[in-house]
């Protein structure tokens, strides 16, 4: 089973989205309106309970291969227990509906993430990972196919290079299913022949930033969309979702004078669009390539202390120490998420946060031990010598 996950500002896009889709059934909920226009109103309740919250729409669909079958009471009980696992409780509103316009069984879960009783928000912290995990084990529990979560497959393929990129499959599977959820979005917010204003408004509030390629003289030459960040052209989608589909074929009018704003907002989006995925590229390979440089030097280091009896855990010692003279404490605790060995801990313990806290716990120990609250004996301190 593969999830999604989104966050937005405006209830009454998303509800009009996965209640207008032919065959569209409402699987389950706690909320008593009959239509997307009640129950938008009804979501206003919560929302109105925390205003601080900029994006109160939790927004999960979860789809199953071909292949696998489920009944409506099967996905409502799923719907349930998927939102228990994300941390929310009774006290949330929630509604659920199954889609029947695809040859893949799919449903959608919206959800305020502010709580009715205390109008605290939902903490989202880690949602992603979280998700995953909370669908391997509807898997178990439904008997479903079992799909791994992107770490395991990363892991699978840096430990055997030679593969032919395991994961491949599920990416491409994701990449799909955010096509069809931008496809049904972009054809139902277009519906009334909006301005271009308007339908970069409507998108925004669904999570949805739509970015415009320009040329230096102004001329627009393509249109793309960006979603839980990741970036697809219109032609990706397909041709009614080109800069000129949206205009011919799903009848979005475009005025520059009047849309001038928009079009300005589009063509600065386009461009963090292009300019983030770089900055996360570099990101990675920063932290990559520190992680080798301290791992190394920690290494060479414990060999000349321990011997061969040196663990994993005295060289992630040794990663901390040095990472957190370079660089600071948050810096170094990104560092040192690259070690193998947490890695480890995040594939049998299946909680980031869990993991996170063992690297922090690192950081720790180095802030004690410069305020001379460890012993000096202790056999990781000894690493820190100044090979390192």
């Amino acid at each position: 089973m593969i999830g999604k996950i989104s966050k937005g500002k405006s209830f009454g896009g998303v509800l009009r989205y996965v209640e207008g889709k032919q065959g569209a059934q409402r699987i389950g909920g706690n909320m008593l309106g009959d239509n997307a226009a009640e129950l938008a109103k009804e979501f206003k309740v919560s929302e109105a309970l925390n205003e601080r919250v900029e994006k109160p729409v939790f927004h999960a669909s979860l789809s199953l291969p071909r292949t696998e079958k489920l009944t409506n009471q099967q996905w409502a009980d799923i719907a349930e227990r998927y939102l228990r696992g994300m941390g929310f409780n009774e006290d949330y509103q929630w509604v659920a509906y199954r889609h029947t316009d695809a040859e893949h069984e799919h449903i959608h879960i919206i959800a305020s993430r502010i709580n009715l009783v205390d109008g605290h928000a939902q903490n989202q912290k880690h949602d992603y990972y979280r998700s995953q995990e909370v669908i391997r084990e509807l898997e178990n529990e439904f008997g479903l196919k079992q799909v791994q979560s992107s770490w395991q497959q990363q892991q699978k393929t840096e430990a055997n290079p030679k593969l032919s990129k395991p994961g491949t499959q599920v990416k491409h599977s994701e990449i799909e299913d955010t096509k069809q959820f931008l496809r049904g979005s972009i054809a139902n917010e277009t519906r009334d022949n909006p301005s271009f204003s308007k339908f970069v408004s409507r998108l925004d509030d669904q999570g949805i930033r739509v970015g415009v390629k320009r040329t230096r003289t102004g001329k627009i030459q393509g249109i793309s969309y960006e979603m839980d960040g990741v970036a697809l052209r219109g032609s990706r989608l397909g041709s009614s979702y080109t800069w000129n589909g949206i205009q011919n074929h799903l009848g979005v009018n475009v005025e520059v004078n009047r849309d001038r704003a928009a079009l300005n907002q589009a063509a600065a989006q386009h461009t963090e669009m292009q300019t983030g995925a770089t900055e996360k590229q570099k990101m990675r390979r920063k932290y990559r390539d520190k992680y080798r440089e301290y791992s190394a030097k920690a290494t060479e280091a414990a060999e000349k202390v321990f011997g061969e009896n040196y663990t994993r855990k005295q060289i992630d010692y040794g990663v901390a120490i040095q990472a957190t003279k370079q660089m600071g404490f948050k810096e170094a605790e990104k560092v040192l998420l690259l070690s193998d060995q947490v890695r480890e801990w995040q594939e049998s313990e299946k909680d980031l946060e869990r993991v996170v806290e063992l690297a922090s716990d690192y950081i720790d120990q180095v802030k004690e031990d410069e305020r001379g609250n460890i012993e000096e004996s202790s056999s990781w301190r000894e690493i820190e010598g100044p090979e390192l």
